[in-house]
Parts: structure tokens; C-alpha cells; sequence
């Protein structure tokens, strides 16, 4: 009965280290990918400001950053309800 009490508490314990782990780990992409977003997004502006000081304004320049920033946007709108989810979860232990 010990034995089998001490294999179930380090099961349940392996087990909260991979959650806590995996919990840690999406925080950390979900943090990275929003600080890429912020870096484009100041990027594409600095960018921006450039092209105005030089006075050649490329549309097709600036339509094309709007969209890479549009889709990265996405990308962590759609990872945001997983991230969440795991943060609510691992409340619950």
C-alpha cells in the first residue's frame, strides 16, 4: 500500500511539474511573440517615418508590413484562449 501511495504522489507530481513546465513555457512564446509584434509594429513605423523623410513612399511597402503584423495579431489572438485555458487550469490543482 505504501509503495503503491508513493508511486501515485510522484505520478501526481511528475505530472504537475510537466503542466507547470508547459504552463511556463507557453507563457514565455506567448511573451516572446508579443514583444516580436511590438518590435514590428515600432518597426514598421520607424520605417514609415523614414520613407517620409526621404520622400519615396512605397504603398505596396506599407501594405505588406500591415498584413505581416495583421497575421502575427492573429496568431496571438488565436493562441491567447489555449494560453488562458492552461492558466485556469493550473488554478484548479
Amino acid at each position: 500500500d505504501i509503495v503503491i501511495d508513493t508511486a501515485t504522489t510522484v505520478t501526481k507530481t511528475a505530472t504537475n511539474i510537466i503542466n507547470i513546465d508547459n504552463n511556463t513555457l507557453l507563457q514565455e512564446l506567448f511573451c516572446e511573440a508579443c514583444s516580436t509584434l511590438y518590435n514590428d509594429i515600432l518597426n514598421a513605423i520607424d520605417h514609415q517615418t523614414l520613407l517620409q523623410y526621404t520622400h519615396v513612399i512605397k504603398e505596396s511597402d506599407i501594405l505588406r508590413r500591415r498584413m505581416e503584423i495583421i497575421e502575427q495579431g492573429t496568431e496571438l489572438s488565436d493562441a491567447l484562449p489555449q494560453l488562458s485555458n492552461l492558466i485556469t487550469s493550473k488554478q484548479t490543482y
